[in-house]
């Protein structure tokens, strides 16, 4: 399943993840168009991502609308 949600990047950890489950991610902020264009790259990746990037790429310009608030 893939989520979206609208947050704030000023304080973005180095390190993420639950402590518990021994999970540590590390979490980037980029330009949805360096995102979308992430799509053209070869590199390992997995079907989250190109999923969450190719809906990215076909709704980006509804954000707003889809968000709930006005342009």
């Amino acid at each position: 399943m893939v989520f979206l949600a609208e947050v704030s990047s000023e304080n973005l950890p180095s390190e993420a993840g639950a402590a518990d489950e021994r999970e540590l991610t590390r979490p980037f902020a980029a330009p949805i168009a360096a995102a979308v264009a992430a799509l053209d790259d070869p590199r390992p990746r997995n079907a989250y991502l190109l999923i969450a990037l190719q809906w990215l790429a076909l709704n980006h310009e509804r954000l707003p609308e889809i968000l709930g608030r006005a342009r």
